[in-house]
Parts: C-alpha cells; sequence; structure tokens
C-alpha cells in the first residue's frame, strides 16, 4: 500500500494531537517503571525518561534501584514497588516525580524503608494523587506479581489495561473522531490485512523444518552473545545483573 503524503502529514497531524490530550510525566533514576495501567510499558527505563498519559485515571507502578559506592565497592539497593493512582485532566500539562534523593548509601539504607515520593505539575504545584508502597515481603522474590499483590489491597487499575496506543487512543473516542481520525483507523487496519495477505497460505515440511532451524540458530547466537557480554563485565556489573534477573 502506497502513501500520498498528504496523507502522511495528515496522519501526523492526528497523533500529535492525540498525544496532545494528556500530560507527560517524568520519572527520574534511579526510579524504574514496572507497570503502567495494569501492563508492561514498552520498555523498562533505567535512566531519566518521561511517560505519555492521556486524560483520564492511571496508574504507574515504579521501584527505587539504586547503585551506590560504598567502602570501595559498588552496593545495589532497591524499595519495595510504589504504586501511584492519578487522574490527568485534558489539559497538557506536564508532571514530574519528586522525591529527596539520598546521596549516600547509608542514606539510601534509610530511604528504602519508607519510600516517598510525590507529583508536582510544571508550576511546581503538588498534585492530587493516591500513592501508597507495598507491603514488605521477606526472604527472595522471585517472579514477583506486583499487579496480583495490588489486586489483593483492592487497588487494581480500573481503566483500560495495558500502555495506551495511539489507535486504541482514536477507538475510545470514535463518536467524537474526526474525518482524518477515522481514515487513519482505516489505513491501520488495512496495512494489517495487507500484511496478512503477504503470509504464504501453504507451508511445507521444508518450510518447517528450515525455519525451527533458523530459530534454533538465532537462540543459539543471541545466547552466545549474551554470556561474553556477562563474562567480560565487571563483577559489580555482573552482581546488578544477577539481581535485576531474579527481580524482573
Amino acid at each position: 500500500m502506497k502513501f500520498k503524503v498528504r496523507d502522511l502529514i495528515a496522519l501526523a497531524a492526528v497523533a500529535a494531537s492525540s498525544a496532545a490530550v494528556g500530560g507527560e510525566l517524568e520519572i527520574a533514576r534511579p526510579y524504574v517503571l514496572y507497570y503502567l495501567d495494569g501492563g508492561k510499558p514498552a520498555s523498562v527505563f533505567r535512566t531519566d525518561s518521561s511517560v505519555t498519559l492521556t486524560k483520564g485515571p492511571h496508574q504507574v507502578v515504579i521501584r527505587f534501584e539504586g547503585a551506590y559506592r560504598d567502602a570501595g565497592d559498588t552496593r545495589l539497593i532497591s524499595s519495595e514497588p510504589v504504586v501511584i493512582n492519578l487522574d490527568v485532566p485534558s489539559d497538557d500539562k506536564k508532571y514530574q516525580l519528586r522525591f529527596k534523593y539520598p546521596r549516600t548509601y547509608a542514606k539510601a539504607q534509610e530511604y528504602v524503608k519508607h519510600p516517598t515520593v510525590y507529583i508536582t505539575d510544571e508550576t511546581g504545584t503538588t498534585v492530587d494523587a493516591e500513592i501508597f508502597v507495598l507491603p514488605h515481603r521477606d526472604g527472595l522474590q522471585i517472579g514477583r506479581d506486583y499487579l496480583r499483590e495490588i489486586k489483593e489491597l483492592g487497588k487494581e487499575y480500573k481503566g483500560i489495561p495495558g500502555t495506551p496506543t495511539e489507535k486504541r487512543v482514536l477507538v475510545e473516542n470514535a463518536n467524537a473522531a474526526t474525518v482524518a481520525q477515522q481514515a487513519q483507523l482505516d489505513i491501520t487496519d488495512s496495512v494489517a490485512a495487507e500484511n496478512r495477505r503477504s503470509v504464504p497460505t501453504s507451508v511445507t515440511p521444508e518450510d518447517v523444518r528450515s525455519a525451527s532451524e533458523t530459530m534454533s540458530k538465532n537462540r543459539q547466537e543471541s545466547l552466545r552473545r549474551l554470556k561474553k557480554a556477562y563474562e567480560e563485565a565487571d563483577p559489580a556489573v555482573q552482581k546488578e545483573f544477577r539481581i535485576w534477573l531474579v527481580t524482573k
């Protein structure tokens, strides 16, 4: 399918107008985003970043994960998950996650016992939001289900699960959609249908065997690169990776 220049310009304008309805939440390190609106975010960031919040209720689940130098060693420290429930108005504002950053390992040890954060708008005014920390659980937490714990507290996200996409935003507002917005939905669906048509309708045993061999080779190569990167990393990075592996 080919698009004309004016079609691409129209789509860009629609995307920009959709993103403008809502707000943007900046989350500074060492806080890490784990869940957004009851689902996994598009990517888990570990540096200063931001997430777009459309108009309406949202739930953000974050966790303090810091690395500190102490007595010549790098020490990792983390808090219990922090849950933030807030309602974003229709205006286009920017919000920031605020907290008193502990600059030493000793102070960080105290901070993670009772992690305290709050949200401000671009004027520095504190935004009304429900913020709470999940109860501490003893022992090694492998495969811990934060969303289940939130649900057990009766605080699960009540809106649409998962990170909002541009198409879903348009679908939610279909009754008020402009002609250009409806055109975007039609084009998106047409592209998906065309992609489906491009898939071969008949598959031979040889095709299956070839695909299986290719997948196996790709997995082996990925594993080889991962092992090589781990072996070449310094002990502190290796330790951080192991902690990340059991807490992700």
